[in-house]
């Protein structure tokens, strides 16, 4: 079974990422055009080239691409493809936190805790996608 799993592998070869935020990826758009999380998931590709730049500017999240760069012997960049992207926001989880008042209070407000409604500062990932290329592969 272990080798069956093992011949089903794809590696990527010359795997060198490089993180940027949508907002300052100048030049960008002919790839960002160009990615496609699949048959089944046009509405990432959408979002990536139509909707990420709008979302940041309302304070929705921040949108971050993921970029493979092919380098010459030279170390300047040669080929550049999407590899994926993901979008950021802050949240918080909410909880109430029940504080017991003493008796005195207790007894003028008809209550026996304090109740007050708290957050945990937090991430959430908006939106994530791997261009079609890039899924289930693995780093040589």
């Amino acid at each position: 079974m272990k080798e069956r799993n093992e011949d089903k592998r794809k590696y990527l070869e010359n795997f060198n990422p490089d993180v940027c935020e949508l907002s300052k990826c100048e030049h960008q758009d002919f790839l960002l055009s160009k990615f496609n999380a699949g048959e089944s998931f046009q509405q990432f590709n959408e979002f990536l080239v139509e909707e990420a730049l709008e979302y940041a500017e309302e304070g929705n999240g921040v949108t971050y691409v993921v970029f493979n760069q092919e380098y010459d012997e030279q170390g300047d960049i040669i080929d550049k493809d999407v590899i994926a992207y993901y979008t950021l926001a802050v949240t918080s989880i909410p909880y109430e936190d029940r504080i017991r008042l003493d008796e005195e209070e207790a007894k003028k407000l008809n209550q026996e805790f304090d109740i007050q409604i708290c957050g945990i500062p937090s991430i959430e990932i908006k939106m994530f996608a791997v261009d079609e290329k890039y899924q289930d592969h693995l780093e040589m």
